[in-house]
């Protein structure tokens, strides 16, 4: 298994971490899984199952009912899907869909995110046998999956910056604006520092909000951080 968490992190491309995903849920034992990630621009599904099931989860856009997103967003520990509640009428669906689609049996596995920064990863891997994963082999399972879904957190996270860059171009001064605003200093103080004017500075957080496409200049500060782009 660590051998295909290290391809993942090599990755070229979407397609090459999808094979990669479906290598590994075959090392584990499983039939099918899935990952999803969403990261403050963008979302991604990486399959190793039947798409159909994806094309019907996006018709439904089944994003914000879904209790396997919901235990990954707020909890850090693998968990089986049957102890996860479902609430509702809308879960149900996407609970008895999945089944149909070989997700009889499953692992939730959250990925690993910093507690400041709103990333969501979440693999589920799969079996089409009933109870075939159970709480004896779920410790075992979730050492052996918790880097394959760090990694390809990692990897969603550091394309959707790419992305992020090519789209807005930051500048490296735009950067160092940044930075400054996240460690909490004043406009006042950033002016000192950059040997500006504080109407001046204002002015070009003004540009870099307009270019992320933000309204305040902590949420830019908090999307260059979470990208690690300061």
């Amino acid at each position: 298994m660590s051998e295909v968490t290290l391809k993942v992190d090599s990755a070229a491309d979407v397609s090459a971490v999808a094979d990669f995903l479906k290598e590994a849920v075959a090392l584990i034992g499983a039939d099918v899984g899935t990952f999803f990630s969403r990261t403050a621009t963008s979302f991604r599904f990486f399959l190793a199952c039947d798409p159909h099931w994806y094309v019907e989860y996006e018709r439904c856009a089944w994003y914000a009912d879904d209790p396997w997103l919901e235990y990954a967003a707020h909890h850090a520990e693998p968990i089986l899907a049957c102890d996860i509640p479902v609430r509702d009428g809308p879960q149900a669906d996407i609970v008895r869909i999945a089944k149909r689609y070989g997700f009889d049996s499953v692992v939730v596995v959250p990925a690993p995110a910093g507690r400041d920064l709103k990333l969501l990863g979440v693999l589920c891997l799969g079996s089409r046998q009933p109870e075939y994963f159970d709480p004896e082999t779920l410790p075992a399972l979730g050492v052996a999956a918790l880097p394959l879904a760090a990694s390809l957190l990692s990897w969603s996270t550091r394309e959707a910056r790419d992305e992020l860059l090519r789209s807005v171009r930051l500048t490296p001064d735009d950067l160092v604006l940044l930075e400054l605003d996240w460690r909490g200093v004043s406009t006042k103080e950033i002016a000192k520092v950059l040997d500006s004017s504080p109407s001046a500075i204002h002015s070009r957080f003004q540009r870099v909000k307009a270019k992320l496409g933000v309204r305040s200049r902590k949420k830019a500060a908090q999307l260059a951080a979470e990208y690690g782009l300061i």
